[in-house]
């Protein structure tokens, strides 16, 4: 089971703003991915899309196209679009103007790898969406959010270790901890895969009984 079908790459390249950076492979030099740049118009069935897995859609840098990569999403309604960032709070001056209270079809998401990033859930919650969702992988510390799920906002919760050489180990307590801050606020929670050399590595959580947890259905 994954929540993303496809991934779209309007632009590629980003800066490392937090520890979660450190490992992640994306190329340094910003630049207009034009092989990529049109793609979702000739998915004629519906994806539920990635954007910019190889970058942050609010980089500053990327504010010369940003238009138009939202001229894309706005003539793709059949698709959902998820839209994953670091910087949450550039977001509201780079939404489009027609916003509203949020596109029918995006999602808006943060990734938060460690306590100190907790900040960034709130500030989401601040940002008018159709759904908001919780991106904590690489997971590299014990997250509390259990107000900002209490509050009723975030849809679902994803979360997994880091992957590649000299991965940094995700704490299994860590992962069941989060997950039952889940289950008491009642927000789906999708468990990606544990830290290892490869991606997807057991993608399932180790209960304490020996029991293995993989997903609670998401939206």
């Amino acid at each position: 089971m994954e929540i993303f079908q496809m991934g779209w790459s309007p632009w590629i390249g980003c800066v490392k703003s937090s520890p979660g950076c450190l490992r992640c492979r994306a190329p340094k030099q910003i630049k207009r991915n034009t092989f990529d740049f049109e793609t979702p118009l000739r998915w004629r069935e519906k994806k539920r899309i990635q954007v910019c897995p190889w970058s942050d859609f609010y980089l500053e840098q990327a504010d010369e196209w940003r238009a138009e990569a939202w001229q894309i999403i706005r003539l793709t309604p059949w698709h959902v679009y998820y839209i994953t960032t670091k910087f949450p709070e550039r977001i509201p001056s780079c939404l489009p103007p027609d916003w509203g209270e949020g596109w029918p079809h995006v999602r808006l998401g943060v990734s938060i790898e460690m306590h100190s990033f907790e900040w960034r859930a709130w500030r989401l919650l601040d940002i008018p969406a159709s759904l908001r969702y919780l991106w904590t992988q690489p997971l590299l510390s014990y997250l509390e959010l259990r107000d900002v799920l209490a509050t009723g906002e975030i849809g679902w919760v994803m979360c997994g270790g880091e992957h590649g050489p000299r991965y940094r180990p995700m704490r299994m307590e860590w992962a069941l901890d989060l997950r039952d801050q889940c289950l008491g606020t009642g927000v789906p929670f999708f468990f990606r895969g544990q830290s290892a050399v490869v991606e997807g590595h057991q993608p399932w959580l180790v209960e304490p009984d020996g029991r293995r947890t993989i997903w609670l259905e998401v939206p």
